[in-house]
């Protein structure tokens, strides 16, 4: 449908600034307007002012933030707020499955050769940590 055939110019325009000014009334529609302008804008001058070296920034800064990483900004396990768990946990959940024989192998061994005189004294919670914490010293490397 072509509007120009039922409509003439003058009352396209009229019905244009009427709904123009409606919306620019309204203050949300108005900053709305105003920050979308806006991000057109910062986009413009941040290609201008970067150029070409904003590729190098970009990594630099992205360099920076992989190095700072920890396993709790890098491991996301789904939630109960229906986040669902990221790449990097599947991967991680994937390795694990792949690798049990090998764990359970590492786990039996450890135990195996367990030193019992670090244990004494313990009740079943306490034993419980602290074959945790050995475990994940034999491990991880960590100390127990």
């Amino acid at each position: 449908m072509n509007v120009n055939e039922y409509m003439d110019p003058d009352e396209i325009r009229e019905i244009l600034a009427n709904r123009i000014d409606k919306h620019l009334k309204d203050e949300s529609e108005l900053n709305r307007a105003i920050s979308n302008c806006s991000y057109s804008i910062v986009y413009k001058m941040v290609d201008s002012v970067f150029g070409e070296s904003l590729e190098k920034i970009l990594s630099e800064k992205v360099t920076g933030l992989v190095q700072g990483l920890t396993e709790f900004s890098v491991f996301k396990k789904a939630d109960a707020w229906d986040r669902p768990s990221n790449t990097a946990y599947k991967v991680l959940e994937k390795a694990v499955a792949d690798n049990e024989q090998k764990i359970n192998d590492r786990v039996a061994t450890i135990i195996d050769n367990l030193d019992p005189s670090k244990l004494p004294g313990l009740d079943e919670t306490g034993l419980s940590e602290r074959l945790d914490d050995i475990i994940r010293d034999r491990l991880f490397g960590g100390k127990s």
